[in-house]
């Protein structure tokens, strides 16, 4: 069956964006990542690459390290042989990957592009992304009490 990279990630994201709403965060983090992967790198950047610098600079520790350590922290450890048998997943997890598949996507794309079950998600995440986000936002929060105490 012929296929394009832009459909493939569509279809990819579009899968992801329904095993979140059920509730299957491991495949739809697996398969929204396997999305962004596909991907070229567009002009101007992407979701991932701020949150990279800026986690860096929240956190003031190298890139690499914020990459490793928390951005693609779960999507690797579904991913690779790595230590650590046990995790909790949760919605945000799901959440995360899939804005940042969604969003390279539009970058490359073009919101044109997007799919229906695209439009509904971002239409549902507009209406709870404080919902969603916040235990993001406290966790990054804590991060940074920690990392700039004098303690």
């Amino acid at each position: 069956m012929p296929t394009t990279k832009k459909a493939a990630a569509a279809e990819q994201i579009d899968q992801a964006i329904r095993l979140w709403q059920e509730g299957f965060y491991a495949s739809s983090v697996t398969l929204a990542g396997a999305a962004e992967s596909s991907l070229p790198e567009p002009e101007g950047g992407t979701l991932f690459g701020w949150l990279r610098v800026a986690g860096a600079e929240a956190l003031q520790i190298p890139e690499k390290h914020v990459v490793a350590q928390h951005l693609n922290h779960v999507r690797d450890w579904l991913k690779h042989d790595a230590p650590g048998n046990e995790r909790e997943l949760t919605p945000l997890d799901g959440f995360f990957m899939l804005a940042r598949a969604y969003s390279k996507f539009i970058m490359v794309h073009g919101e044109d592009a997007q799919t229906d079950a695209m439009r509904a998600m971002i239409d549902e995440i507009r209406q709870s992304v404080r919902q969603l986000v916040q235990p993001f936002v406290d966790a990054l929060k804590a991060l940074r009490a920690i990392s700039t105490d004098p303690a």
